[in-house]
């Protein structure tokens, strides 16, 4: 339907791939209540506590294209020889890890759009506006779509709510976008000259500036109109 309204939308490989599993358990020492994602030379381990005793966890590597045929053929043990130079508990989790469950995909986002609607038209979430997953705002971008359009539907003509819709939503799926995509090409440096002066400017930067980035993120109106009132 995205090409078909906008034929010159694009899609845009981000130059990594990634692997994403269940594992049973969660290993002695790993606090469940925090997410972490550990960061090596053109690689990013994250791991994360879910419901039933388990962990979710995803295991990014650079690519130079998609479908790439060396890396479409690893397997778990594959994907563990890949991170076994990383920090407990990966090796761990990894080896808790069914085989069968390994799921593995390029990520790929959009280019941004100039615009989510043509004529009646909407456009919502990934059909509109797909990410990378770095900032995690994927599927709150399409929450914040629908309650957005259908604030703006429940006070305004169709024609002024689409494009007030536009007009509040495509500026900042754009910023989210970009930023995702920047953190993308940070985390994925390998380059063993720079990674070193990278690890120690992330880990120099102050836990305040850091809160006013996530701020700015989770910083959105649900209810425009009443807002703006």
């Amino acid at each position: 339907m995205r090409k078909a309204l906008f034929p010159a939308s694009r899609k845009h490989f981000a130059r990594y791939t990634c692997w994403r599993a269940i594992s049973p358990g969660v290993p002695r020492g790993m606090d469940p209540a925090r997410l972490s994602e550990s960061w090596g030379a053109g690689k990013r381990f994250g791991p994360a506590a879910i419901p039933g005793d388990r962990v979710y966890w995803f295991a990014c590597c650079g690519a130079g294209r998609t479908d790439d045929p060396g890396l479409a053929k690893l397997d778990l043990e594959g994907v563990g020889a890949l991170f076994a130079d990383f920090h407990e508990p990966v090796p761990e989790v990894l080896g808790r890890t069914a085989p069968d469950s390994l799921i593995w995909t390029d990520i790929l986002d959009l280019d941004p759009m100039p615009s989510f609607t043509r004529g009646k038209v909407v456009l919502l979430g990934d059909a509109a506006h797909a990410v990378t997953p770095d900032l995690g705002q994927g599927a709150g971008l399409a929450i914040e779509d629908a309650a957005v359009l259908a604030a703006l539907l429940a006070r305004l003509p169709t024609e002024r709510a689409l494009q007030e819709y536009d007009a509040r939503r495509v500026g900042r799926a754009r910023r989210i976008a970009l930023e995702s995509r920047l953190y993308a090409r940070v985390a994925q440096w390998r380059n063993p000259l720079v990674v070193p002066l990278r690890n120690f400017l992330v880990s120099s930067i102050p836990e305040r500036f850091l809160d006013r980035q996530l701020d700015a993120v989770l910083d959105v109106a649900f209810d425009p109109i009443r807002t703006a009132a």
